[in-house]
């Protein structure tokens, strides 16, 4: 059985027992899956959220570069405070410093920018987004000698409040979980 009176960073047991991403997407499912039941902030464990959103910037950048993470939603506030607060527990002053380079260049931005480049499409010609990809090779320098994701995925492996569900309970620990904070 699995504990749902107190939040748990929760990960399958069997990705657990594998790679670093594996681990990572479990979580990040596993908490999406949260969120869209409605769990908040005090209901997910000590910096789950901030993991969640550091590992969507990782993937968005990793996949479009910084002007994507920006256009899919990183340039909510929450969201990139929980960025730097994930960064802030293990992402390391390199990385701090590129995320934080790549947020001056989106400040820098007029509010009539920011919105023309949220009223744009991602693709096709966008000097904005190419403005706000100027940091991205300083993103993947770092990230091939110093890879965000092992940082992220060695902090979910010791998480004080980790608990691993096998894949085949884990719809019945959310369910649990969530009817524990909604009662």
């Amino acid at each position: 059985m699995f504990d749902v009176s107190a939040p748990r960073l929760v990960v399958s047991s069997e990705a657990l027992a594998t790679d670093d991403e594996s681990v990572i997407r479990s979580f990040a499912s596993i908490i999406s899956v949260m969120l869209e039941e409605g769990a908040a902030a005090e209901h997910l464990a000590d910096g789950a959220l901030a993991a969640y959103h550091t590992d969507f910037y990782l993937t968005q950048v990793g996949n479009g570069g910084f002007a994507q993470f920006l256009w899919n939603g990183g340039r909510d506030a929450e969201v990139l405070l929980q960025v730097r607060d994930g960064l802030s527990r293990f992402g390391g002053e390199a990385h701090q410093a590129v995320f934080e380079h790549s947020v001056a260049g989106w400040n820098a931005l007029s509010p009539d920018e920011q919105a023309e480049f949220a009223a744009s499409g991602l693709f096709g010609s966008n000097p904005l987004r190419d403005r706000l990809s100027r940091t991205d090779d300083e993103y993947f320098a770092l990230h091939f000698t110093d890879p965000l994701a092992d940082r992220l995925a060695a902090w979910l492996r010791t998480h004080p409040a980790l608990q691993s569900v096998p894949r085949a309970e884990l719809e019945r620990y959310v369910a649990a979980r969530m009817a524990a904070v909604t009662a």
